[in-house]
């Protein structure tokens, strides 16, 4: 039922890649996702081994939007509704609500699947938050917050804006005491026992909040118009605050830095976005480094040793996380590890991770490093993945019906696709050889009403 185009899949495997026990699927049941990046300070760094060799889809489930979040071996996704999945069958266990418009829709499509170009509704946001007993979503119609119990039987609390500010945006758990999210131009944190208010910062007119906050537990980090700053996790108090030169586009949190990508408006200049990343100790908020972009970066990802791995130009080249500048990125002889090899700077020049042009003339997203892969999406709205020591994409998936991606999540012999046709769930075929250089997944539709009507079944229940 995979389409494949491109260099057969069927293809015995070439000479340069190495011979590899295929595991069976398991990871699944330990791997932890719980909530929006990995966790509070959105920098999960994989410690799973990137299993898939062939790729194939194992399951897919239609109306399901943005980053998924798993948990306890179970997998939450937003999206037309707030819904629990087994995640290696796909099997919808359970959904929180569901409105009448919606379920005919479903219903038709588990009849005949096809498509008119026309996205489901984002009702419920991506990255649906986990707590030891709670599920804690957006609600994307007024941008109010839900939270569920764990089984999505019944409705723990809820959170509602004093005017709807319809957003999607995810917000942040820190520890499994309070839930902090965005609201215009204010940020709330939220008790995750029974959802009162704890406390709330209002950045000001005209300072609309862009990212998702991060938490080292201590603090919370947020960016306003030209500012990052700091405020105590327990009382919502400014702790410092820093220029940063434009508006906070995205942060991760390293051990004792925050590293920052910022996006300005320059007026009369004929370029007039002016893009930029900083470092700012996390104790005192002191810049430690600051660099520019003649385009826009994409969020960073992490590579060993804590180097940063940026999507520049349509390449993904390799920063140190201590200076702020590019590193080379060839391979180290002195690495017993491949993986430790990435970063190696003895060379003057520097080599991009994976070069420019590797697909095409798109901008770079999201690139993940998992173990000797890099994962990244394209501009072009496909998924891809390459050698982390060559550069040379391995293979692709290519976005069906003209449908383009939104997130994803690695879970090693998992990885979870959100599209804005749906969820996708891609799995390694391990009855057939690694798939040839260049290969290209793409997904032909076929289990398209059987999807429909699991999450039919569903909202029936």
């Amino acid at each position: 039922t995979d389409k494949p185009s491109g260099p057969s899949a069927g293809s015995s495997a070439p000479a340069a890649v190495p011979t590899v026990v295929r595991a069976g699927v398991t990871s699944h049941h330990s791997f932890e996702w719980p909530q929006y990046g990995g966790n509070s300070e959105h920098r999960y760094v994989h410690r799973y081994r990137d299993r898939i060799l062939a790729p194939k889809v194992l399951w897919f489930v239609p109306g399901l939007a943005g980053q998924p979040t798993l948990a306890g071996g179970e997998l939450y996704s937003g999206g037309v509704t707030l819904a629990r999945l087994e995640p290696l069958s796909g099997e919808v266990l359970d959904v929180a609500h569901s409105g009448s418009a919606l379920r005919e829709r479903v219903e038709g499509l588990a009849t005949d699947f096809e498509w008119d170009g026309e996205a489901f509704p984002c009702l419920i946001g991506g990255a649906p938050a986990i707590s030891r007993d709670l599920v804690i979503a957006r609600d994307a119609l007024d941008g109010g917050i839900v939270a569920f119990n764990r089984q999505l039987a019944w409705p723990a609390w809820e959170w509602r804006p004093n005017a709807p500010a319809p957003s999607a945006r995810p917000g942040c758990l820190v520890g499994d005491d309070l839930f902090v999210f965005t609201s215009g131009t204010q940020v709330v944190a939220l008790w995750v026992a029974d959802g009162r208010e704890a406390w709330r910062f209002d950045a000001g007119k005209g300072n609309e909040l862009e990212m998702v906050p991060a938490s080292d537990g201590r603090l919370v980090y947020l960016g306003t118009k030209g500012w990052f700053q700091a405020v105590e996790a327990a009382t919502g108090e400014t702790a410092w605050r820093e220029p940063v030169g434009g508006n906070t586009k995205s942060c991760l949190l390293l051990a004792d830095r925050a590293i920052v990508v910022t996006e300005r408006v320059e007026e009369g200049a004929a370029n007039s976005l002016r893009h930029g990343a900083c470092a700012l100790g996390l104790a005192r908020g002191t810049q430690l480094w600051r660099t520019s972009f003649d385009e826009s970066p994409s969020d960073p990802g992490l590579g060993s040793g804590g180097r940063l791995l940026w999507g520049v130009g349509g390449a993904i080249v390799l920063y140190s996380s201590e200076s702020g500048k590019p590193e080379g990125a060839r391979s180290s002889p002195d690495a017993a590890d491949p993986a430790d090899a990435l970063g190696y700077a003895g060379s003057s020049a520097v080599t991009p991770l994976v070069p420019a042009g590797a697909v095409g003339n798109h901008r770079i997203l999201s690139p993940t490093l998992v173990e000797r892969s890099v994962v990244f999406g394209g501009s072009d709205g496909n998924l891809h993945v390459a050698d982390a020591l060559s550069g040379a994409v391995r293979w692709s998936f290519r976005m069906p019906l003209g449908f383009e991606l939104q997130d994803f999540v690695h879970a090693g012999d998992l990885l979870f696709v959100a599209t804005s046709l749906g969820l996708f769930c891609l799995g390694d075929a391990r009855d057939q050889p690694p798939a040839a250089p260049g290969f290209v997944l793409e997904w032909s539709g076929e289990e398209g009403e059987t999807a429909a009507m699991s999450l039919l079944k569903a909202f029936d229940r």
